[in-house]
């Protein structure tokens, strides 16, 4: 499935076959970050995720990046890949490197505001 971008935070939404999102973050924003050194989740499986409201973060060689949504959504999982090795957050971006995965909650209206891939080339074009 084709991916969608948040362009405020410059997270990658790739829909799942189960309708659940999986998030990474753009190779935009990864250029920017560095090279992520520890990823970590203040949800657990089954947390109502409210909109604007870190749940998760990556530190990298230069910053600490919060993660959170302009949708409601429900944590479903997270990678332990990226536990145990999170370069692959940069490394397999557009596949393995995923953080996490959130299912929008019912009725949220979640698609508005988000960029497809032309969409998304053309916001972060100098």
């Amino acid at each position: 499935m084709d991916s969608l971008y948040v362009p405020e935070s410059h997270l990658r939404l790739a829909e799942q076959p189960d309708g659940s999102l999986r998030i990474s973050l753009s190779e935009p924003l990864l250029r920017q970050l560095g090279r992520p050194t520890w990823a970590e989740w203040s949800a657990e499986p089954g947390a109502e995720l409210p909109p604007g409201v870190p749940f998760a973060s990556v530190e990298t060689e230069k910053t600490v990046y919060e993660v959170s949504l302009p949708f409601p959504a429900v944590f479903v999982s997270l990678n332990p890949g990226v536990r145990a090795n999170p370069s692959i957050l940069r490394a397999l971006a557009q596949g393995d490197g995923w953080l996490c995965a959130v299912r929008p909650a019912a009725g949220a209206d979640w698609r508005a505001g988000l960029l497809d891939e032309a969409g998304y080339a053309a916001f972060v074009a100098p």
